[in-house]
């Protein structure tokens, strides 16, 4: 089916390499390892969707180095140059995301780990709702700000890289059990972090060595390949690299929970904070979509092959897994 699609394109000259990679089969699904047909040209970013799970994703990985450099302004405050402007509208999902670890852990989270935390603030409602919890980030800009400004204990790096403890590490705080081996934790959390790494099946893994048997991770994330992806492809606001690289699937979550020590307990494909703005986003996104799907049918609007044009349409998912023992 790939290289039909592939076939009744007309692509200009600059992705007909690609095109001719991903009709030989190079192109691979880093989710389940199955192939990849194109999808759409992000800027200067290849976006591919998987044949079998149906999760999009780029192809070739942008760099560590890259990455680095795009995510160094990334947690900077409101009205300041970055790439992390809606932090107000953030955080009024916390209170509510607290709500559903205490729902599905029959209120005993235990000791709760955030993965790529942020500022903190998430952590702040856990701390201040009585969990005992901690916090591992990439940037050292939101590390010292949930230190200093909200007195938090947050370590900064990468759970898949952590190696030996730095010197003068806090032995007694919570983070430190990190460096200790497996198991330590009894909950973990992924707030729109998935989509921003370069390999989700190893953080996965690694999020599986914290915790302990019958642990819960909490993971969310928009979603891909649904009603309103199918009714307009490929140009909700989850397509969005580098910021973005990959674009779940339910599938694609489902199978990522298979391959890496989970069990998925719980699928929300309908992700919000309340039912109200459940259905209002809902309506508004397919009202939008509609529209616009008209508008290129109408005009019969030409669609090369990978052109994308985002929009800030796109629903949400959270799914919730227990580690297996």
């Amino acid at each position: 089916m790939a290289v039909a699609l592939i076939d009744r394109m007309s692509p200009n000259e600059h992705v007909k390499p690609v095109l001719a990679e991903a009709k030989s089969g190079a192109i691979r699904c880093p989710i389940c390892d199955e192939g990849g047909e194109p999808h759409f040209l992000a800027g200067a970013h290849y976006v591919y969707r998987c044949t079998s799970c149906r999760t999009a994703f780029v192809a070739p990985m942008p760099d560590e180095a890259y990455l680095a450099n795009f995510y160094s302004n990334y947690h900077v405050g409101e009205g300041e140059e970055g790439n992390y402007a809606n932090e107000s509208k953030m955080r009024r999902k916390h209170p509510v995301q607290v709500e559903l670890v205490m729902k599905h852990t029959a209120l005993r989270p235990g000791r709760l780990l955030d993965i790529g935390c942020g500022k903190g603030y998430f952590l702040k409602e856990c701390a201040d709702a009585g969990i005992e919890c901690a916090g591992i980030e990439l940037s050292d800009t939101a590390v010292r700000f949930a230190r200093s400004s909200l007195g938090l204990d947050v370590i900064p790096g990468r759970l898949d890289q952590l190696g030996a403890p730095p010197v003068g590490a806090e032995t007694k705080a919570l983070s430190y059990s990190l460096y200790g081996g497996a198991g330590q934790f009894d909950t973990a959390t992924m707030w729109g972090v998935i989509e921003h790494l370069r390999d989700p099946i190893r953080m996965l893994r690694a999020t599986a060595n914290v915790l302990k048997p019958g642990g819960k991770l909490f993971v969310q994330t928009g979603i891909g390949d649904d009603w309103l992806d199918r009714l307009l492809p490929g140009v909700n606001q989850w397509y969005d690299p580098p910021q973005h690289l990959f674009v779940f699937s339910a599938n694609g979550m489902k199978r990522s929970a298979e391959r890496t020590g989970f069990r998925l307990e719980h699928l929300d494909t309908w992700y919000d904070i309340s039912r109200r703005r459940r259905y209002v986003r809902a309506i508004r996104n397919g009202v939008a979509a509609c529209l616009l799907r008209g508008v290129a049918e109408v005009c019969r609007l030409p669609r090369p092959a990978f052109q994308m044009t985002k929009f800030p349409l796109g629903l949400s998912m959270i799914a919730v897994m227990t580690k297996l023992s």
